[in-house]
């Protein structure tokens, strides 16, 4: 039968292939990555706009109230207008920070909304489901949840080689016309920004023009000022920006029974902490600052991935992954 119908089992291959990689998850960027965004803002005054395209890096971690968080940056950028000119300019400052749980959430904690720890994304929905996350504002506008935003059905783009599950936002807004407010993609975030509204675009409106990862760009749309872009804005030197060498080796990794752990300390006396995917503490214990290695029974461990953070007067330095595996 093979040989009759040479196509229809090639096609019949084909589907399962791309079947199984739309089932495989692609978790949210945890370092190394740079999110390029524009913002068009309608002053008012006749048809000018005020357009200001800036970027946001992740770059260190951090643990708030027991949990992992990866600190995120805004960095400089270029602000103009439709009618021409403008300033081009550098900083790197924080703006909060992100973690993803073991449910396919991604949780935003707002330096500028009291490090309330916010839901950002939700890679668990289905289509019908209504959009309830902190840059969702359509569910609040005016109280009419006929209004929210909503799955209007999800897809699949290929990306880079994979196939990645692509979320299309919908909003009934006003007149029960459905207007598409937005795309969200796994691993990516939504196609207005990464942190910025999900809603219509009326006086406001944001894009994702930009998106790299581990020094490579991912995607690449247009911005106003230029047609293909993916420019990394920020202070001098923030292009080669990376996470900081890892303080600590760990080794084996995956591991069975035990691993050795070799340190950098630089004489500090250091905490090493091991935490769970759900961000509980497992275990902590002080690292003399002469120390360069130490030996850990994880055998009473049960499988998964664990964190290791290390610590130094109570600002985490490095953090570094573990898997168990048995």
């Amino acid at each position: 039968m093979i040989k009759k119908y040479p196509l229809i089992f090639i096609l019949f291959v084909v589907s399962l292939v791309s079947h199984a990689q739309f089932n495989v998850y692609h978790p949210f960027p945890d370092s190394n990555a740079y999110w390029g965004e524009e913002n068009k803002v309608f002053p008012g005054t006749g048809n000018v706009l005020d357009i200001n395209e800036f970027g946001y890096k992740l770059y260190g971690d951090t643990v708030i109230n027991g949990l992992i968080y990866h600190k995120l940056y805004q960095v400089g950028g270029f602000s103009g207008t439709s009618q021409g000119g403008g300033t081009l300019y550098h900083s790197m400052g924080y703006y909060g920070a992100i973690r993803e749980d073991t449910m396919r959430h991604i949780y935003f904690l707002s330096s500028s909304a009291g490090n309330k720890d916010s839901l950002l994304y939700d890679f668990n929905l289905k289509v019908g489901d209504t959009l309830r996350q902190y840059n969702s504002p359509g569910l609040f506008s005016n109280g009419n949840s006929n209004e929210a935003n909503y799955v209007y059905q999800i897809d699949s783009v290929l990306i880079e080689g994979s196939i990645r599950r692509q979320f299309v936002i919908a909003s009934n807004f006003g007149n029960n016309q459905i207007y598409q407010v937005a795309d969200i993609i796994e691993g990516i975030g939504s196609t207005t920004g990464l942190v910025e509204p999900i809603d219509l675009p009326f006086e406001y409106s944001s894009a994702l023009i930009c998106f790299r990862q581990n020094g490579y760009t991912v995607i690449s749309g247009s911005s106003y000022f230029a047609q293909d872009t993916c420019i990394v804005y920020g202070p001098l030197g923030v292009n080669n920006i990376t996470n900081a060498p890892p303080m600590f080796i760990i080794y084996p990794n995956p591991a069975n029974t035990s691993v050795e752990l070799t340190f950098q300390l630089q004489n500090k006396n250091s905490v090493l902490s091991l935490y769970n995917t759900m961000g509980q503490l497992v275990k902590t214990q002080t690292i003399n600052g002469n120390e360069k290695s130490i030996t850990e029974d994880v055998s009473a461990l049960p499988n998964g991935i664990y964190y290791y953070t290390l610590s130094v007067e109570g600002v985490v330095q490095a953090t570094n992954k573990l898997a168990i595996i048995r």
